[in-house]
């Protein structure tokens, strides 16, 4: 019997109206927090303020990162406004976790930018289009005339279209219903919108008169439809389904009901008639459902291509028992399908899904107070998919109680089971299997005096979210199926809160700064031989240590733990998780630095790093390692029998004009890493990078190379080891003869055989007078450059015997100026260039030789100098230098290499 069911639709809440809603597209929740990022919502308004998008026009990744930053410093949670969608919001909290609230059903819509709550409220447009304040499927009845009398627009833009047979009046408004008088004589057709964008539509047959019309023995409804088609089942039942036999829009066979009543239940089960009142405003009571003890009748309803065709029983309207108003409610209600959905299922009525038009929310517990009693249980499915792989803090089932049987404030309880997933339409014959208990909670009466208002139920089922995989379904059992005291009704809207986090991700790109060599480690997880890292300096504080951080969690903020160790010593530098091993919180993605300061020479290093985001971390990264290497090689030593060093005893035995490739062999020594290589430079100054380089084995190595000119010529060595130190430089010269067969003449500067004297002149140039010859017949000039920045020669004290670097077959010259000693090679005569000067440092005196009392510390007491050939008469009879200076003569032997210690 339906009579008692039907009794409870009177004074019931929005839920009692039977809904027509394409919400059934638009409830699966968007538990992504990525999915509001970086979109632009259009602000064009479209009936029931519902943008195309459905998403804040404000980019969302930033507003997510700084407000966890924000929860951070300041120790309170702050709402990501910019991560809200129509069924779910964001908070960052301070330990970095978030908690995401995601309802079943949307309760919030975006209208030109912004959200604002569900709003079924009717509203006239400036052109007079009567539509849902903002409802999440689009929602539009008509002002009056031709055209629909209601047409409902789903996010993807299905469309479904009803329209009355005939021009339609225009209505009266209130709250969320429009009234259309007499659209027949005496029948009045109410729509009321419902907050998902459905409606109810009511004939109100106010006479047996009108009972009697013609018109109501059949009433044809045509539609319009777009990307959807209309079917009917034997029951009566229509839906409007998608090309993929998905349905958007369906209703339940259509009902009709007379104005007959009866008396109310006993006082304990007088609640059960006082649920939530009816949004729709209406002062006609019993539109909203049928009273206790009122007549009724199923509707035969069929679809067709182009219409619904809706056929009254005929009985019920001409019977002489039957009280007016007769209300005709071919109704609409949602079926959920996809990742989110909600059922109830009643033992009373096995075979057919749960209908908020006929019997209200879905009860939990032993409804025995009325007709047609049995166990009534809900289940909800929601999508998790979004918590796979995360670290769930805490996760609640809040569900609404709008009615309890008990008048009292006492609790009874509730349990919520594990349910195999479903879909929507579910029956106590097709329920899904149950399992284990997740959760429970114990909740009050409601809406009496005592527990005024709506009462929450929030259940625990943190293990079950953690568990869940890509969707969790639940059932709701009363803990005592047996007490009709316990019985309850819920909302088809819970919501699912979860604090969550996700382990941060494995860091990436670990590297060293600067990057190990010999061989090269740019990453971690390599074997032995481990690279060397030479001695540098990185922003001023030694080594650093490298690697990218990330989260799952895009909005999340991260930082990076370095361990680091001394495998020689065996100590722990850094301690991953001690304050001293973390960097500076970041946003996600980023590279993060530590740096270590100078490490011990010799030693070997290993090193990790993690993700860290206050609450998990990640796993370390593999093993990274590097040696310590900060000392340089020896400096090198170059010979060659082909081009003897200049000074030596050897006399060349290759000219310039032999284009002869000498061999040069280098040597150096390191005791840590070991010679890598060698860099080299020929008649030119070692450059920093770019040098010419040769492999060293065991330390050695040799080229071949032939001179650029005749003279003297240079080699400028340096070796490198394989942590990159580089050794001081070395600069071979050798002097290499134009001919092998020309005699030197001691004096000769100008390479004629002739001596010569070399004088500066007023004009600060040197000239030259050679002996024998008369200087009226021309002095010639040298060209020559000074060795200070005027370019002159004025002041400067000259003198000269001989070459001091190789067998040169002419003189090299000795300059004093402004205190400074200088020899100027003569590589081509006459030919005196800054390139070839090189400074004489002052040597040292050695008491043991002679007496230093007087001896100065520079060149700036030499009033003479005298080149004097060969004095001191050593075996390899280099050239020596004599000064004045005051009242003493100094020798000072062997110039070639450099002035030695004065003899007196």
């Amino acid at each position: 019997m339906r009579t008692e069911s039907r009794y409870r639709r009177r004074g019931m809440a929005s839920a009692l109206s039977v809904t027509l809603s394409a919400a059934l597209i638009s409830l699966a929740v968007d538990t992504s927090v990525a999915a509001a990022y970086g979109t632009t919502g259009s602000t064009s308004l479209q009936p029931g303020g519902v943008t195309p998008a459905d998403t804040p026009s404000t980019p969302g990744q930033a507003e997510a990162i700084s407000s966890s930053a924000k929860a951070k410093s300041t120790g309170s949670s702050v709402s990501v406004s910019a991560a809200t969608t129509s069924t779910s919001t964001l908070t960052a909290h301070p330990d970095g976790s978030f908690t995401q609230t995601q309802s079943l059903q949307p309760v919030r819509v975006n209208k030109s930018g912004t959200w604002v709550p569900v709003d079924a409220t009717l509203q006239r447009g400036t052109d007079g289009t009567i539509a849902t304040s903002a409802t999440p499927t689009a929602l539009v009845f008509s002002a009056g005339g031709s055209g629909p009398l209601a047409k409902m627009t789903a996010p993807d833009g299905k469309e479904l279209a009803l329209s009355w047979p005939d021009p339609l009046p225009a209505p009266t408004l209130s709250g969320s219903s429009a009234l259309y008088p007499d659209v027949l004589p005496d029948v009045d057709l109410r729509v009321t919108a419902q907050d998902q964008g459905g409606f109810t539509q009511v004939l109100v047959v106010k006479t047996p008169d009108a009972a009697r019309n013609p018109k109501l023995a059949t009433v044809r409804l045509s539609t319009a439809t777009n990307g959807l088609t209309l079917t009917n089942d034997p029951a009566g039942a229509l839906t409007a389904k998608d090309s993929s036999g998905r349905a958007v829009f369906s209703a339940p066979t259509p009902v009709m009901w007379d104005s007959s009543t009866s008396t109310v239940a006993p006082a304990k089960s007088r609640s059960l008639f006082m649920q939530s009142p009816a949004v729709s405003s209406t002062n006609d009571g019993a539109a909203s459902g049928p009273s206790a003890g009122a007549k009724q009748a199923d509707l035969h309803a069929t679809a067709g291509q182009s219409g619904i065709t809706l056929t009254p029983d005929q009985k019920l309207l001409t019977a002489s028992d039957t009280h007016f108003p007769v209300y005709i409610d071919p109704n609409w209600i949602p079926r959920n399908t996809g990742d989110t959905t909600w059922g109830g299922i009643w033992e009373a009525h096995q075979s057919e899904p749960w209908d908020t038009a006929k019997w209200g929310d879905p009860g939990v517990g032993y409804q025995g107070w009325l007709a047609d009693t049995g166990i009534e249980r809900v289940f909800y499915k929601f999508d998790t998919s979004f918590y796979s792989g995360k670290t769930i803090g805490s996760a609640t089932l809040n569900m609404l109680e709008t009615y309890s049987a008990s008048i009292g404030c006492e609790k009874y309880g509730i349990n919520v089971y594990r349910s195999d997933s479903f879909g929507s339409g579910i029956t106590w014959n097709t329920a899904p299997a149950t399992h284990e208990q997740i959760g429970s909670a114990s909740v009050t009466g409601t809406r009496n005096n005592d527990c005024p208002g709506n009462q929450p139920a929030i259940a625990d089922i943190t293990t079950a979210i953690a568990h869940a995989g890509s969707s969790l379904s639940v059932g709701v059992f009363a803990a005592d199926e047996g007490d009709k005291n316990a019985f309850k009704r819920f909302s088809t809207n819970p919501t699912l809160t979860v604090q969550y986090n996700s382990v941060p991700n494995m860091p990436t790109l670990a590297a060293a700064v600067p990057a190990a060599q010999s061989p090269a480690t740019p990453d971690c997880g390599v074997n032995a031989p481990f690279g060397w890292i030479g001695s540098t300096n990185v922003a001023s504080d030694g080594i650093h240590l490298r690697a990218t951080i990330s989260d799952p969690d895009s909005n999340q903020q991260v930082r990076g733990q370095f361990a680091l160790w001394d495998y020689v010593s065996g100590a722990g530098i850094i301690s991953t998780g001690d304050a001293n091993s973390s960097t500076p919180w970041v946003g996600n993605n980023t590279t993060v630095d530590k740096a270590v300061g100078p490490l011990e020479d010799g030693h070997t290093y290993g090193w990790n790093v993690r993700a860290d985001d206050g609450i998990n971390h990640s796993a370390t990264s593999a093993g990274c390692h590097f040696q310590i290497d900060r000392t340089p090689p020896s400096q090198p030593s170059v010979s060659s029998t082909d081009y003897p060093a200049a000074g030596s005893s050897t006399a060349p035995t290759h000219a310039m004009g032999d284009g002869f490739q000498g061999q040069f062999t280098f040597a150096a020594t390191d005791a840590t890493s070991g010679v890598d290589h060698f860099e080299y430079a020929f008649n030119t100054s070692l450059p920093v990078g770019g040098a010419s380089t040769v492999a060293a084995t065991n330390g050695s190595a040799s080229i071949r190379l032939a001179p650029t000119h005749w003279g003297t010529n240079f080699l400028d060595v340096s070796a490198v080891d394989k942590a990159g130190n580089h050794s001081q430089s070395y600069e071979y010269a050798f002097y290499v003869p134009d001919n092998l067969k020309a005699q030197a003449a001691p004096g000769d500067l100008t390479g004629d055989g002739v001596p010569d004297t070399a004088i500066v002149d007023k004009d600060g140039q040197i000239r030259f007078y050679t002996v024998g010859t008369d200087p009226a017949l021309g002095v010639p000039v040298a060209t020559s450059q000074a060795p200070t920045a005027d370019e002159t020669w004025k002041g400067a004290t000259l003198a000269h015997r001989g070459a001091m670097h190789g067998s040169a077959n002419v003189d090299d010259l000795f300059v004093l100026k402004s205190g400074k000693l200088y020899i100027y090679l003569n590589p081509s005569p006459a030919n005196f260039i800054k390139a070839q000067a090189t400074a004489v440092t002052r040597p040292s005196c050695n008491a043991t030789i002679t007496d230093c009392s007087t001896y100065a510390t520079d060149w700036s007491q030499a009033s003479q100098i005298i080149a004097a050939g060969d004095v001191d008469g050593d075996s390899a009879h280099h050239n020596d230098l004599i000064t004045v200076e005051g009242d003493r003569l100094w020798l000072f032997p062997e110039t070639a290499a450099g002035a030695s210690s004065p003899l007196f």
